[in-house]
């Protein structure tokens, strides 16, 4: 059993992995399972159909294992998607202990509450043939092993999980589902692929998983994806640029809509206003409130009407007068009473009584 880590193949490149979306993996240690099974399962899985490998390390101190109700260890040992498995699935699920005490301790636990008429896994199968083969390879690999009744779904308990018990758990995958071979056994090249995974070396599994890509013609499919689009790169780009222009031109027309909504509400508004003041005008009649209170009040002469400007003058007694104040009034040429005098008199010389006159006009 080799312990090279396969850290990628043709098979499992991303290219790989739209070509066999469904046949996935998670949490293993390399890429040589995955790669495996889509080479041994291309031919032979329903398109409509998946197949998933998870791995699981367990990692809890064996005092507390030994401590805790076997329930709450064996529900995390196994998920729930393996007791209610959607019926298009596959599953191989691999459970190992971080080091040999916790996985001794599993297998322990395992053996005790796991199979037929036990209170997990109970519809499972323990498949001791696999048990005692593994047992038997070069580098022993102790692990329990459970199939469901229908044969899609295989639970591995494993002490331990190196990387070279890893490659060679892939030697008896006909066995995992063996509905899947019985119509379509292994060829030679299958069976020499799966051998190849416990050998000592990794070069003949590197060969012959590349072999298989080949046969897929993975390569043109890659060829296919680097260069999807490349040539109508230029009409793609420009696509974009009209997409862009055609953006800024509606966001102007929403802009210039908005500005007429405005302008049409004003203009709206400026008429009816017009509407109003017209009405206004139409109703009024030759005597107007304005116009009967200057003809009522006889102390009031009109001296000029310009637009909207109305000048008037207000005549009356008066009920208090100081002679002292009004002459000191008068006698102040800055006061407004000098306002409107006429600008050929520079610096008016009247006694109070002649500036009165003067602005009276009796003496002009």
């Amino acid at each position: 059993m080799f312990n090279k880590i396969i850290h990628s193949t043709t098979l499992s490149s991303e290219i790989a992995d739209k070509l066999f979306s469904n046949i996935t993996d998670s949490s293993v240690l390399d890429k040589s399972f995955l790669s495996t099974l889509r080479a041994i399962l291309r031919k032979r899985l329903p398109q409509d159909k998946n197949v998933r490998l998870t791995c699981k390390e367990i990692s809890i101190h064996p005092d507390n294992l030994a401590r805790t109700s076997a329930v709450q260890y064996m529900n995390e040992f196994i998920p729930g998607y393996l007791s209610y498995p959607p019926p298009s699935d596959y599953n191989i699920h691999i459970v190992y202990g971080s080091n040999q005490d916790i996985g001794q301790k599993i297998l322990e636990m395992v053996q005790a509450n796991a199979g037929a008429n036990k209170r997990f896994l109970s519809n499972y199968t323990k498949q001791e043939d696999l048990k005692v083969f593994y047992a038997a390879q070069a580098r022993r690999v102790n692990a329990l092993f459970y199939s469901n009744n229908n044969k899609q779904n295989i639970v591995i308990f494993a002490e331990v999980l190196d990387i070279r018990q890893f490659h060679v758990l892939q030697m008896m995958l006909f066995k995992y589902f063996p509905s899947l071979f019985a119509e379509n056994p292994l060829n030679d090249t299958e069976k020499a692929l799966l051998k190849s995974t416990g050998g000592m070396s990794s070069a003949e599994y590197e060969s012959l998983i590349e072999s298989f890509a080949k046969e897929l013609d993975i390569r043109a499919e890659i060829i296919r994806s680097q260069l999807e689009g490349f040539e109508s790169v230029f009409e793609r780009v420009r696509i974009k640029e009209i997409q862009d222009e055609i953006q800024n031109h509606q966001h102007q027309y929403a802009s210039h809509l908005d500005s007429l909504r405005s302008l049409t509400m004003k203009i709206d508004d400026c008429q009816w206003m017009l509407m109003g003041l017209e009405e206004t005008i139409e109703k009024q009649t030759e005597s107007s409130e304005l116009m009967e209170y200057f003809m009522c009040n006889k102390n009031l002469s009109i001296s000029k009407v310009v637009g909207m400007t109305l000048e008037f003058v207000a005549h009356g007694y008066m009920d208090v007068y100081d002679a002292e104040a009004f002459e000191h009034y008068v006698e102040n040429y800055k006061s407004n009473l000098y306002a409107s005098l006429n600008p050929d008199i520079s610096k008016p010389q009247l006694t109070p009584i002649e500036a009165i006159r003067k602005l009276e006009g009796s003496d002009a």
